[in-house]
This record gives structure tokens, C-alpha cells and sequence, in this order.
């Protein structure tokens, strides 16, 4: 068996070479306009809880992220929406053993896993917007106990902004287990996508991991990002890509990181919820 430096080593020749016969055969990742025919398959139950997380507590969100905070509370009315902060995250997870002086995105990745592994539910990113109810779609898709959204490049299997898994699920119990390993003589990552590292080699070296992943449906992410890649264009709401349907996207992924206004994204269909001050301003005129 390969040690995990020399399989990161091979991996990354291995993507780059699939980068490069992508562009020489002119491939493209699977159509993201396939969100009407979703696999039918028997749905599998999962505990009715939403993580959300920002570091610094809600009110000090940005909008884009309130948006989307509240996308998920206007869609389950009746699930346990947890908005978590580093406030309060000791409430519901154990916080001991994870390595000190992580940013937030890469101790975000501990967290939703060791959440996961103790509750089961599903974990959303703060800027991953809700467009359907969860009950129209994921059920069907946890024949393995997990769901991913796959392939956000040609050279990774899955993204870790929204993740199901039932609790001690095969995946999530082993992948966090892997990350946990990965920090023992490391203190800064190899990279920024390191945990998606770890999951490669655990799909890769774990046999029990295989085979739960294998039994997952694979959906590609690339529905997910639309609204972002028409913002990045330019794009005109009015004109959307022939044969997309934007309603049938059960989730997408937003950003706070780029210079989109919240005018941006109401323009496509994004919803924003008056603060408590800008209430109170419109009630005092």
C-alpha cells in the first residue's frame, strides 16, 4: 500500500494527466440540467437537522449569508435548524483534538464531520442557499447513508459544503478518522482541499469506505454553481442557458467572497430578509 505522501504524490500526477486529456478530447463534467430526473430509488430515512455554521455568530454574517440561513428556515419549518457559532458549537459537539491554529474554513471541516458522525442530519454551508425542500430530493439519494455533491473539478470526487449522513455513518465515522490521522505530524495542510486528500484515500485504500461510496448516486455539483458562473459573466436573468430550469435545483452555492451586491443575486431569484434595523428604519419613517 502506497503511504499517504506517496499517494498524494501520485494522485496529483494522476489529476493533472485527466486535466489534460479533459481539454485534448474537449470533455465536459456531467450536465448539471438533470435535476428533473434524479435516480428514483428507495428513500432512506435521516434524522430531520440542519447545521449551519459561522464562526462569529449570525448577526455578524454577511448578508449573503443571512439569506441563506433564512432559505433553509423558510423551506423546513418543521426541522431543527441549529445555527451554530464558536459560542456555542460545545453544545453539541466535542471540540477536543482538533488542531490548533486552523483557519475557519479548515476547522468548519472537523466540525461538520464530527457533527455528522454524532447526530446524523445534514450539514450546509452559511452561504449554500436552499431552493427546495430538503424531502423532495435527498431521501432517494442516501441509499449508502451518505450524499455529496461530485466532481467539482475533473481531479476530486466530491465538495464538503453540503453533506448527509446518517449518524456513525460508514463515510463520515472513517473520513474524519483519516483527517484526524493526516494532522499527527503535520502542522500547516498540504493544501487548501486537503480533507477531499483524505477522502480520496480512504475511496482509494478503504474497502468498507468504497463500497458505501459506490453506493452512492453521484450528482454533479455544477448545477449548484450557476447563479455564481452567470454573476462571473454578466449574465441577464431574463435570457437564461436554453433547456435550464433554475427551479429545479434543489441547492446552490453562493460566495461572500466576491463582489457581488445583494442586488446581484435578487436579480436571480435569491431572497434577502430585512434586518431588525431596516425594519425599524422603515417603521420610524
Amino acid at each position: 500500500m502506497l503511504s499517504f505522501n506517496s499517494f498524494l504524490a501520485y494522485d496529483r500526477l494522476r489529476r493533472r494527466l485527466r486535466r489534460l486529456r479533459y481539454r485534448w478530447q474537449g470533455k465536459s463534467r456531467p450536465s448539471p440540467y438533470g435535476w428533473d430526473k434524479l435516480p428514483w430509488l428507495a428513500p432512506r430515512p435521516l434524522p430531520r437537522r440542519i447545521w449551519l455554521y459561522w464562526a462569529q455568530g449570525i448577526e455578524n454574517a454577511p448578508d449573503v449569508a443571512q439569506a441563506c440561513i433564512a432559505s433553509w428556515r423558510r423551506h423546513h419549518p418543521d426541522w431543527e435548524i441549529e445555527v451554530l457559532s464558536e459560542a456555542n458549537i460545545g453544545d453539541f459537539v466535542d471540540t477536543s483534538g482538533i488542531p490548533d491554529g486552523l483557519i475557519h474554513a479548515h476547522r468548519a471541516d472537523f466540525l461538520r464531520l464530527r457533527l455528522l458522525k454524532r447526530h446524523g442530519g445534514v450539514w450546509a454551508d452559511a452561504t449554500c442557499y436552499c431552493n427546495r425542500p430538503l424531502e423532495h430530493w435527498l431521501p432517494h439519494l442516501l441509499t449508502g447513508g451518505f450524499f455529496a455533491f461530485s466532481q467539482p473539478t475533473p481531479d476530486r470526487l466530491i465538495c464538503n459544503w453540503f453533506l448527509a449522513s446518517e449518524p456513525e455513518g460508514r463515510i463520515v465515522t472513517d473520513w474524519l478518522a483519516g483527517m484526524q490521522a493526516y494532522w499527527t505530524r503535520r502542522s500547516t495542510p498540504h493544501d487548501y482541499f486537503w480533507p477531499m486528500d483524505v477522502f480520496a484515500w480512504q475511496a482509494a485504500h478503504n474497502p468498507q469506505f468504497r463500497a458505501a461510496w459506490q453506493a452512492t448516486p453521484r450528482i454533479s455539483m455544477d448545477g449548484t454553481h450557476y447563479i455564481q458562473r452567470q454573476l462571473v459573466r454578466g449574465a441577464d436573468p431574463a435570457q437564461p442557458d436554453p433547456g435550464f430550469d433554475i427551479s429545479a435545483v434543489p441547492v446552490f452555492k453562493l460566495t461572500w467572497r466576491k463582489d457581488f451586491c445583494r442586488e446581484d443575486y435578487e436579480r436571480w431569484g435569491i431572497q434577502f430578509e430585512e434586518t431588525k434595523a431596516k425594519k425599524g428604519a422603515s417603521a420610524a419613517a
